[in-house]
């Protein structure tokens, strides 16, 4: 059962699109920059005012300047006791959003200073954060967030809220009070700490 198609080729004809002014419609064009200058004034139009977002620190570098830069995540929740290990509240489901961030040198030494000071943590990759972001699009490096201010206590909260989270699933499991059934011997000769490599502890 095939379909013949014939296709006349003589309908066609090449266009000068200086001089031709009978150019189909689907012919006219923008240049590439022109597009890029459309899509940054209307992200920036519609994003004029900061705004909070929350997201998890994939990665992030501080280079030789002061710089940090970030790749920030959100991540599709996933339950169980394994997504809520992770230090700062990090999920470990799979990234279903991705911006680049930056905080600048004169915002970083404040904002890291005050992390460190509330949280007990330097700001670090696998952490969830609640940050106030400038939306800004560039023609060539795309869309980024200048992050101007973070909520601490969301971390600190959703570090609880992870660890509430887990304990609950190990009461679930029936392995919580497991150390509590085994006799402590009179004289504790040996003592080990199991935990993860990425353990906020």
């Amino acid at each position: 059962n095939c379909i013949q198609i014939n296709i006349n080729v003589t309908s066609f004809r090449s266009f000068n699109l200086d001089t031709d002014k009978t150019i189909p419609q689907q012919f006219c064009h923008i240049s590439l920059s022109e597009l890029q200058q459309r899509i940054k004034s209307a992200v920036e139009e519609s994003l004029a005012l900061p705004v909070w977002v929350v997201a998890e620190i994939a990665e992030m570098k501080v280079n030789y300047s002061g710089h940090c830069y970030l790749e920030l995540v959100e991540k599709s929740p996933s339950g169980g006791a394994e997504g809520a290990k992770s230090r700062g509240g990090a999920s470990s489901g799979l990234a279903v959003a991705q911006a680049r961030a930056v905080i600048w040198r004169t915002h970083y030494a404040m904002l890291g200073a005050y992390f460190e000071a509330e949280t007990g943590s330097k700001l670090a990759a696998g952490m969830k954060i609640l940050a106030k972001v400038i939306v800004t699009y560039h023609q060539l490096y795309g869309l980024s967030l200048q992050i101007t201010d973070i909520d601490a206590s969301y971390t600190i909260g959703e570090v609880e809220r992870q660890k509430q989270q887990t304990i609950k699933q190990l009461q679930q499991d029936g392995v919580w009070d497991m150390n509590r059934e085994v006799p402590m011997p009179i004289l504790v000769q040996r003592l080990a700490i199991v935990s993860s490599a990425t353990a906020a502890g």
